[in-house]
């Protein structure tokens, strides 16, 4: 917490639908007023009911929890984990809510700063932020980053307006923020989209701890990082990225662009499961990691890529004029490749795996047998 006259810190809730009041506030201090300075904080619920607790001690000399519980019958109020103040729950707060963290300076309550504020110490400073639901089945919503880092993982950020400068970056999480190009349906599945021009917000950042169904259209990197369970994954117009699921039965689509032959390979990830992934593209490239499982991975276009797959009976399908590398690991395997595909396959198990050669006759196939490979040409 920062120390000072006029200083105004909180953490609290508002009605997602912009209604006032409720409001719930975790905690807020007043740098002016003698009771709720740095040596303590109040809480309120519904605007109106106030509580206030003293500490005895500075708490703008380190970090601090401050915690609220929100059940249908009770408000639980917390700092460092110890219960300060409990209320019944007011019958307008039975409604969804966002969070806010904000440091505002004067105001009709704390009073306007003074010549003894000391503003090289007027800093809020939150380690982290945490939300958790009592409801067993709740997903929770991915964390969106939009920037134009030239390091697409810098997450430092700030709620602020789009970034559009180099290395700026802005964070926007969960419906809360209300932008244009993010959007949340009521199960969390989130779209993200560029409506400017390609290249005009290059990098796109989407975290989740579970599964969850994302889209990111229009960015020239993405950054996709999510759970175990089953997750959709479609991307559209990227250079380059990363995609990594976990455990699970996955459904991965990208649509590549790029506008050079370098800096431009979408790595794909996932955990076991039946994943199902589909990768196309011109002059871009792919390196796709499977864990255990009967995959399917398809890659068209003028595409170059290096496929791996667990133990599994895998489908790996070759439908791309560029070269493509395929390892299918154990299991018995098929290996599908289009006329006109160079591909190369390292671990082909004789009586085990099969080849599957499709638009050409057995008139068009020359098979050359050398001591510790084999030629197929179509």
């Amino acid at each position: 917490m920062p120390a000072g006259k006029g200083l105004w810190p909180g953490f609290w809730l508002l009605p997602a639908d912009g209604t006032w009041p409720p409001e719930i506030d975790v905690m807020e201090q007043m740098g002016s007023n003698n009771f709720y300075n740095s040596n303590g904080v109040y809480s309120t619920t519904a605007g109106t009911v106030v509580h206030g607790t003293y500490f005895g001690q500075d708490l703008s000399q380190g970090f601090h929890t401050y915690g609220m519980a929100w059940t249908p019958q009770t408000i639980t109020f917390y700092v460092d984990g110890q219960q300060t103040y409990q209320v019944a729950t007011p019958p307008d707060l039975n409604k969804p809510m966002y969070l806010l963290v904000n440091l505002a300076v004067g105001g009709k309550l704390p009073g306007s700063p003074d010549a003894t504020t000391d503003w090289s110490a007027a800093n809020l400073k939150v380690d982290y932020i945490r939300a958790y639901s009592y409801d067993p089945n709740a997903a929770a919503a991915p964390t969106v980053t939009l920037s134009n880092a030239m390091d697409p993982l810098n997450l430092a950020s700030r709620f602020a307006a789009p970034a559009t400068g180099p290395n700026s970056t802005v964070t926007y999480t969960a419906q809360q923020m209300n932008i244009g190009g993010v959007a949340y349906d009521a199960n969390n599945g989130l779209v993200v989209t560029n409506n400017g021009a390609w290249n005009a917000i290059k990098d796109a950042t989407v975290r989740s701890s579970i599964n969850g169904s994302v889209t990111v259209t229009n960015f020239v990197d993405a950054e996709i990082g999510l759970g175990n369970g089953d997750s959709r994954v479609t991307v559209t117009g990227a250079k380059r990225g990363t995609i990594t699921v976990g455990n699970g039965n996955d459904i991965i689509t990208v649509s590549g662009q790029t506008n050079g032959t370098t800096d431009n390979l979408m790595k794909i990830a996932t955990g076991d499961g039946n994943n199902r992934i589909a990768f196309s593209g011109n002059d871009v490239a792919a390196r796709i990691v499977t864990g255990n499982g009967n995959n399917q991975v398809t890659v068209a276009g003028r595409s170059t890529a290096t496929i791996i797959t667990g133990s599994g009976s895998d489908d790996l399908v070759d439908n791309s004029t560029g070269p493509v590398t395929m390892t299918g690991g154990d299991g018995k395997d098929i290996f599908e490749f289009l006329a006109g595909a160079h591909a190369t396959v390292t671990d082909f198990q004789a009586g085990q795996d099969s080849i599957v050669l499709k638009g050409t006759s057995a008139s068009q196939v020359q098979i050359v047998a050398g001591a510790s490979s084999t030629l197929i040409d179509l």
